[in-house]
């Protein structure tokens, strides 16, 4: 079904160790070498995943129960009044919502 692959081909001949006592030792090590590769990648990448949740965790932190102790302080202040009311709540979103979309573009602009 496939006339361009030829029977048998592939691209990992490097690993062919041979048969042989040789070759059940090389193949001992290539698998434990490939068993570190693999712990440490797997160690690497559970690493970032947990600081990845710390600081998405310690924004959500921040966003909902900082700013609203920040805002309720305000509403005696606000209580019937619209203009000043409005000009607390932007101020409030761009302190405690922009900073987050000022890093991701600055890790954005960082990775390109």
């Amino acid at each position: 079904t496939y006339p361009n692959l030829e029977e048998g081909a592939s691209g990992a001949d490097w690993l062919d160790v041979g048969d042989g006592i040789g070759g059940i030792i090389l193949s001992v090590v290539f698998w434990l070498i490939a068993t570190i590769l693999i712990w440490v990648f797997l160690w690497f990448f559970g690493v970032v995943l947990w600081t990845v949740v710390l600081a998405f965790m310690a924004m959500l932190y921040w966003v909902f129960f900082r700013s609203m102790l920040m805002v309720f302080k305000h509403a005696p202040h606000c209580k019937n009044r619209l203009l000043p009311s409005a000009g607390y709540g932007l101020f409030y979103t761009i302190m405690y919502i922009g900073w987050v979309y000022f890093v991701i573009a600055g890790v954005h602009l960082i990775l390109e």
